[in-house]
């Protein structure tokens, strides 16, 4: 959605509402698109404090749809932005609002997403998921060339 700003530049002290709406079907998050599972309406504040110059105030909220870094569950992620900036508004005589959301969004992606903080991720032989239960795969050795040296102590400790 593009948002006219000339002739509000042309009425310091003025200013309106204008509600907006993210039109784009999924976030673009380093080249992985989420689609957008809730976006509703925000009304933000243009104001001009003085002639040529714009200012846009408002809030918005977001839900997308990711996975979980750990088990690759389907987990809605919930963004909200608080967006305050300011055009001169003869360089930028309008404003695309979803490459402003977008910029918006990417910072407030989380770095990982999680199904829940205590998530055990999928097993690394077979693939479970850790959540469900216990695959039966027993313990992996943290290097897998080393396999050898852990049958060896298990051993010794049957022994003893």
């Amino acid at each position: 959605m593009r948002i006219d700003l000339s002739e509000l530049s042309r009425s310091p002290g003025k200013s309106r509402d204008c509600s907006i709406r993210y039109e784009r079907k999924a976030i673009d998050i380093g080249g992985t698109k989420y689609p957008v599972i809730n976006a509703g309406d925000a009304c933000f504040t243009l104001s001009c404090p003085q002639k040529g110059v714009c200012n846009l105030e408002g809030r918005y909220e977001l839900e997308a749809m990711s996975q979980c870094d750990r088990c690759l569950k389907d987990v809605p992620v919930k963004l909200s932005v608080e967006i305050s900036e300011s055009f001169n508004a003869e360089e930028t005589p309008e404003v695309d609002a979803d490459e402003l959301l977008d910029r918006e969004f990417l910072i407030e992606w989380p770095a990982k997403v999680l199904c829940d903080p205590e998530c055990k991720g999928i097993c690394q032989i077979c693939g479970k998921n850790l959540n469900d239960g216990s695959c039966g795969c027993g313990e992996i050795p943290a290097d897998l060339r080393m396999a050898a040296v852990l049958d060896l102590f298990n051993s010794q400790k049957k022994e003893v």
